[in-house]
């Protein structure tokens, strides 16, 4: 007598065929989850009123309600402007680019460590026309390099990495490493705010890696208050 396995065999088919459909919803999924929070951090909501405070009352107010960090260097950002805004379920990307656009500071969000640093595109050093000249009748390479943390070891990112003398600058990213174009006979100025600054001459060097100090000066200044940074007056 034979057996018929066209049942079974039909069975398993189906089977297969769910399990399939079920991997690639579970890829869909993942997929879009990662894209909603690739912007996570800028799409949150912000209810705020200020009025008449300094760029660094804003930016700390925006801290706490945002629950994000910001980082940037003190001699970059005209910390003491005034600033007036009003912002009611408003989404922190929307509120940066209104606040910070007219005094020309770019942002880059990072969005594992909810941190995001500043940089104003053009420095309030007086006009560098005659440096620049000179710089370009010079030998110009790929400079590198990586900054840390002289106590944890960690890497910085966020610190300002600028020509000293110049408008030319960029800052280190997330893994705090950054690349310039220089000469050798420039010099790299790099700042960071709870940090000394650091300078030292490119020379025929095309990887630099710096470290740097804590300011344990402007640290003491500095309390911890409720897992926000606030500066005592």
């Amino acid at each position: 007598m034979k057996k018929n396995f066209t049942g079974k065999v039909n069975f398993w088919k189906v089977m297969k065929i769910c399990a399939v459909q079920a991997m690639i919803a579970m890829v869909l999924v993942g997929v879009s989850m990662a894209h909603n929070s690739s912007g996570q951090l800028l799409e949150t909501k912000i209810t705020l009123y200020l009025e008449d405070v300094s760029l660094e009352k804003a930016l700390k107010e925006i801290e706490r309600v945002g629950k994000v960090k910001f980082v940037y260097s003190e001699d970059q950002l005209n910390l003491d402007k005034a600033i007036t805004f009003n912002a009611i379920d408003q989404t922190l990307g929307d509120l940066l680019d209104k606040l910070l656009e007219p005094y020309q500071i770019k942002y880059k969000v990072h969005e594992k460590e909810l941190t995001i640093t500043l940089k104003r595109l053009i420095y309030e050093r007086g006009s560098s026309d005659s440096s620049d000249r000179e710089r370009s009748s010079k030998v110009i390479a790929q400079i590198t390099g990586h900054v840390t943390d002289a106590t944890t070891s960690q890497p910085l990112a966020g610190v300002n990495v600028i020509l000293k003398g110049t408008t030319s600058g960029t800052t280190t990213d997330s893994e705090g490493r950054f690349s310039i174009q220089a000469s050798e006979d420039d010099f790299l100025v790099f700042s960071f705010i709870g940090f000394l600054s650091f300078e030292t001459k490119i020379n025929a060097r095309s990887v630099i890696d710096v470290v740097l100090q804590e300011d344990t000066k402007k640290l003491n200044e500095v309390v911890v208050n409720a897992g926000y940074w606030a500066v005592e007056n």
